[in-house]
């Protein structure tokens, strides 16, 4: 019965742990504390052994655009710019924001 237990929490301390070893598409892809990675139009740099995911960060409401009237258009304010780095392009660790959106002057370029 020990051997039963100590299995079973090593199996689930696994989960909890476990890296990815391959893509799967369609599925939520996930950095290394679990959230889903929110890097949208994204582009990578590598520095010194490391890959670093830059893109746009997307949060809140998806909402149609009222003044574009010749197509759907639909979008989600942007949170800034996100960054994430990883040494084998699988798994990502989250570095946090790289820059910041502007939520104040609307007439910034990185106004959300």
């Amino acid at each position: 019965m020990k051997v039963f237990f100590v299995s079973l929490l090593l199996i689930l301390c696994a989960g909890v742990y476990a890296q990815n070893h391959q893509f799967q598409p369609g599925a939520i892809w996930r950095d290394s504390k679990g959230a889903p990675i929110n890097a949208h139009g994204g582009g990578m740099l590598y520095h010194n052994g490391k890959y670093y995911w830059f893109g746009e960060i997307k949060q809140g409401i998806t909402k149609r655009v009222a003044y574009v009237t010749s197509w759907e258009d639909y979008r989600v304010d942007a949170g800034g710019i996100a960054c994430y780095s990883s040494t084998d392009l699988y798994n990502w660790e989250p570095e946090g924001v790289a820059l910041a959106a502007e939520t104040s002057d609307t007439s910034s370029p990185l106004h959300s």
